[in-house]
């Protein structure tokens, strides 16, 4: 990184601590969204469920896939080990099915960081509950605004048993909103362009 001219991570938390190591060129850009693949789609009755998430099997995401399946909730998680993965379309579609997608990254420990997941499930319009250990997605997202964070078992349960469908579908519009005014492909090209100087 010190023989680089630029290095980025998608992680604050992560920038923050090669800043403390003395890495000046080291800057935050965050992960953007693929507004074109990821849009909300027609509800289709194969993927109709309360909760749905989508990423690989871990054992963090077990433990909360098993409090949520205890529930009278319909619980769906889609990726290696779990149900058949989904891409693109098919991503869209499970999250436009779903009244919540569970945000949970693969590793939750990073203050000041979020999966291109999250951006991924708002872009298709979806309400999302996320993890949020480190107590530090509000630096992006209004809670109970433009997303739903918890960070313990106790907190997801109260979310998801008071959350109702209306409110459930103002939060989704609201983040659908943010990130496409904030957080898309072209709000990252633009951060990298003015790291390297070319504009303003």
């Amino acid at each position: 990184m010190r023989n680089c001219t630029y290095c980025s991570h998608t992680g604050g938390g992560v920038n923050d601590y090669y800043r403390r190591l003395g890495i000046s060129n080291s800057f935050h850009i965050p992960c953007g969204l693929d507004y074109v693949l990821y849009k909300p789609r027609d509800i289709a009755n194969e993927y109709i469920s309360d909760i749905s998430f989508i990423g690989r099997k871990t054992e963090e995401r077990d433990k909360f896939r098993r409090i949520l399946e205890s529930t009278s909730l319909t619980v769906k998680f889609y990726g290696q080990g779990y149900l058949p993965p989904v891409y693109n379309e098919e991503f869209s579609k499970v999250c436009s099915s779903s009244k919540f997608m569970l945000s949970l990254n693969t590793y939750n420990n990073i203050p000041d960081y979020f999966s291109n997941r999250l951006l991924r499930y708002m872009g298709c319009g979806s309400a999302v509950l996320h993890y949020d250990p480190t107590k530090t997605i509000n630096k992006y997202f209004k809670q109970n605004v433009e997303i739903l964070a918890f960070s313990d078992e106790q907190e997801l349960a109260y979310l998801v048993k008071n959350i109702d469908n209306e409110t459930a579908g103002k939060i989704a519009l609201n983040a659908r909103d943010k990130v496409l005014k904030n957080y898309c492909w072209e709000h990252t090209a633009l951060r990298i362009l003015k790291v390297a100087g070319l504009i303003k």
